[in-house]
């Protein structure tokens, strides 16, 4: 790790990367600044103990845990490890929930789970699951009410449970219609979406739903399907379809638009959450990444699979939005895994290798060192010799051509900038001396026999003195550079035949 003129370097190996981060802004009282916004994420996959790398829904408890509903069981996460519940781990040879689609939290902080064979509540005394009703099919969806009423969505049927009665009320869908997800608005009245575009409120007096048709006005879909409903601050519904992208619904007026239908290929887009994370700032999961909105700007920011780019999203089938209570986002995908980000990540600015011509050549990053014109040399032990201008952000590459102005070799170790030279430590090709305002190999240095010359063709490490004078360290001792017979001196106070 290095500090160059404010600016904190450091290089960070993360499995077979090796990244290079540059911190934005670093001073004594240790603010930091971030010029513009950048989405970094870390993932967990089955590697790191998540039962099955597609995630169907998730949420964070009042402990503090984070859970996660997989295609193979319920992941509870506490900052370090999961822990999986499933069939084997339960007393309950009933227990069948492999399939995990719904999780919620009441308002008495009971963990609700709802999966393939019906819906459970979590035991944390015994930390263990308990089977609530396991007549009902694979659950689709799961709102409290006002009145204390669990509603469910069974299949395609909504049902509505009173803890009071102890009663299980069906709601036919040849009576009433294919239900796809459930939501509270902020007057604790009950929406409902369908399969077939329309949004549907109940009421609690006649026990009869008020419908709307929120594809009336759209173009011509081939489905009508809702994926998910989500109230917002300013009593509105926002809309997630299956085809159609994000509609917005007034609850005043119950008027809809659209308001995000194609992808930039024209693409449709399959909205399946939605997640506010400010005030004015909203997520979507959709098939093609997240989207995020904001509601002043009216803009949104479209967060993709970028491939050889190990912060981004690892898979655009994003399924799942949970927000911590630190502010972090845990993206739950259908087929890399868990994907997570904090603003806090943004605080460093990553450069890495993805085979284009801006980015640093290699993937081992061995030196660090600044110009005095404020170039970035960045020195690889796998792919030679990368310049970074700050103010452009452009990178140029220097790599090995055979010809006399190139650099001799690819793994570089040691770099040394004295004024319009930069000094370049090889591993066993010598020592290169590039004017840095050409780019041009000037002088190159090679293992002689005579007195003057290096014993070693392995330059390990360079350093300048405050006196102005360079050292060479090799495979074979310390050396200091004599400008005027442009040679080098063993220095004796150092053991000879050692790695400096």
């Amino acid at each position: 790790m290095s500090i160059l003129k404010g600016k904190l370097w450091a290089i960070n190996n993360l499995g077979r990367y090796v990244v290079l981060f540059l911190f934005l802004e670093f001073n004594q009282s240790f603010t930091f600044k971030i010029t513009s916004q950048t989405y970094s994420f870390r993932n967990y996959q089955v590697e790191n103990g998540l039962s099955n790398n597609t995630v169907y829904c998730s949420l964070q408890d009042k402990k503090g845990f984070l859970w996660f509903g997989t295609k193979d069981g319920l992941n509870r996460f506490d900052g370090y490890h999961f822990k999986v519940f499933n069939p084997i781990q339960n007393d309950d040879k009933l227990l069948n929930i492999n399939y995990t689609n719904h999780l919620m939290t009441d308002s008495h902080d009971v963990l609700w789970i709802g999966c393939r064979k019906g819906i459970y509540t979590y035991n944390y005394d015994k930390e263990k699951l308990v089977s609530f009703n396991d007549t009902l099919g694979e659950i689709k969806g799961l709102q409290m009410d006002a009145r204390n009423n669990l509603w469910i969505i069974s299949k395609d049927v909504l049902y509505r449970y009173s803890f009071q009665t102890k009663t299980l009320k069906k709601f036919p869908k040849e009576k009433y219609f294919s239900a796809s997800s459930l939501c509270a608005d902020s007057n604790d009245h009950i929406w409902v979406s369908t399969s077939d575009g329309f949004i549907h409120k109940y009421d609690e007096n006649t026990e009869q739903f008020a419908s709307f048709n929120v594809f009336a006005h759209s173009p011509f879909s081939t489905s009508n399907h809702i994926s998910k409903m989500f109230v917002t601050n300013n009593n509105t519904i926002y809309i997630g379809t299956a085809s159609q992208g994000l509609k917005e619904f007034d609850i005043k007026t119950s008027f809809y638009k659209d308001v995000l239908t194609l992808n930039p290929d024209k693409s449709s887009i399959h909205v399946r959450d939605i997640l506010q994370y400010s005030k004015s700032e909203y997520w979507f999961a959709t098939e093609s990444g997240i989207f995020i909105f904001n509601t002043i700007t009216k803009k949104f920011t479209n967060l993709k699979k970028k491939f050889l780019d190990p912060f981004s999203l690892n898979d655009n089938a994003v399924y799942t939005l949970c927000m911590d209570n630190e502010g972090g986002i845990w993206a739950g995908t259908y087929f890399g895994g868990i994907n997570y980000y904090s603003n806090k990540n943004g605080v460093f600015h990553k450069y890495f290798p993805d085979n284009s011509k801006n980015a640093i050549s290699g993937n081992a990053v061995r030196e660090i060192c600044e110009d005095k014109f404020g170039n970035i040399w960045i020195g690889t032990e796998d792919a030679g010799l990368n310049k970074l201008n700050p103010k452009t952000g452009i990178i140029s590459q220097y790599i090995p051509t055979g010809r006399k102005n190139s650099i001799a070799y690819s793994n570089i170790h040691g770099l040394l900038a004295v004024e319009n030279e930069l000094w370049i430590g090889t591993f066993e090709h010598g020592l290169d001396v590039m004017d840095v305002r050409t780019g041009n190999i000037i002088r190159h240095y090679n293992y002689g026999s005579t007195k003057k010359q290096l014993k070693s063709n392995f330059i390990v490490s360079l350093f300048r003195s405050k006196s102005g004078d360079i050292y060479v360290g090799c495979s074979y001792g310390l050396y200091k550079y004599d400008s005027k017979n442009d040679g080098f001196d063993l220095v004796k106070e150092v053991e000879p035949n050692i790695f400096v």
